[in-house]
């Protein structure tokens, strides 16, 4: 039997993910478990966009995210790598379980 115990919660400790102009902005360095069964859950009624770009706002939070949507001057190959990160760390280890 799995047993969750609700008092053994992830750290909100955040890591550096993109700079814009020298402000840093972070990621979760830990994803609660539960934030990747929303993403799943989404997956069955929305596209592949609009979870894409929950899961980024989620993982960037609003500000970063609004920076990001604002910034003219990012790369599309920037926007891949920041997207990537964000997907992989949000669903990259329930993927990785899945291939046992």
């Amino acid at each position: 039997m799995i047993e969750i115990n609700t008092s053994d919660t992830p750290s909100d400790e955040r890591e550096p993910l993109f700079s814009i102009d020298g402000t840093a902005y972070t990621i979760p360095k830990v994803v609660p478990g539960n934030l990747s069964l929303q993403a799943i859950e989404r997956m069955r009624t929305e596209s592949e966009y609009a979870v894409i770009a929950w899961i980024m706002e989620t993982m960037l939070g609003k500000q970063a995210y609004r920076a990001l949507l604002d910034c003219k001057a990012v790369k599309p190959s920037q926007l891949r790598a920041i997207t990537e990160i964000c997907r992989a760390k949000m669903l990259g280890e329930l993927e990785e379980e899945g291939k046992d």
